[in-house]
């Protein structure tokens, strides 16, 4: 399915995927909040709640969960987005929208506790926000959904995933600004709670 198609399916599929986005319009309003008084910077996103393994270490648990709404920019909230789009459409019409939520929460929560536990075992502390963490869980979740599918003998676009995962994970890794270990945490939570979140007598569902 090209992308093209993809958004045919997305905007005019009858059972429509309310809570993606929701999400999505949550995190361009909270963009726009971002962006008063001191701006972008790495203390304004602090005092919003980006994650910070020093400041978690103390207790600030909610970090994990209030980086994952946050963005350093709005390139960085783009790219997220338009990944929460597509990849959220897949994974929410799928399995439905509170088993969504859990994954969506539950992923982005793990991936930031295992960048904060790299950090911790010696790792560089660096500021971290952005939906990414999440994203990279719903990869997970929607890679093991298409391998469950092969399996089955029905058609998915499993290859193209895959090459399209590993480039977007290298990269993450690649590039100093991004925390590529919460990515990678992200992509093994989805991985490991789409075990538990899709029905087992799912069938094939879409990308």
């Amino acid at each position: 399915m090209d992308r093209d198609d993809a958004i045919e399916t997305i905007f005019h599929r009858e059972k429509k995927s309310i809570l993606t986005f929701a999400i999505i319009i949550l995190n361009a309003l909270l963009f726009a909040m971002e962006n008063t008084g001191e701006g972008l910077t790495a203390s304004h996103m602090l005092e919003l709640g980006a994650a910070f393994p020093p400041f978690i270490a103390e207790g600030q648990y909610w970090r994990l969960i209030t980086a994952l709404f946050l963005h350093g920019s709005l390139r960085h909230l783009g790219s997220n987005m338009l990944g929460l789009l597509f990849l959220g459409d897949a994974a929410e019409s799928r399995i439905g929208r509170i088993r969504f939520l859990a994954l969506y929460l539950g992923g982005g929560v793990l991936g930031n506790l295992f960048s904060f536990w790299h950090a911790s075992s010696g790792g560089e502390a660096v500021v971290s926000v952005g939906a990414s963490t999440s994203v990279f869980a719903l990869f997970g979740f929607l890679l093991v959904s298409f391998l469950k599918d092969s399996k089955r003998g029905v058609k998915t676009p499993v290859r193209r995933f895959v090459i399209y995962l590993v480039l977007a994970l290298l990269s993450g890794f690649a590039d100093p600004y991004v925390d590529g270990y919460a990515h990678l945490g992200g992509l093994v939570a989805g991985s490991v709670l789409s075990l538990i979140l899709i029905p087992a007598d799912d069938n094939a569902g879409s990308f």
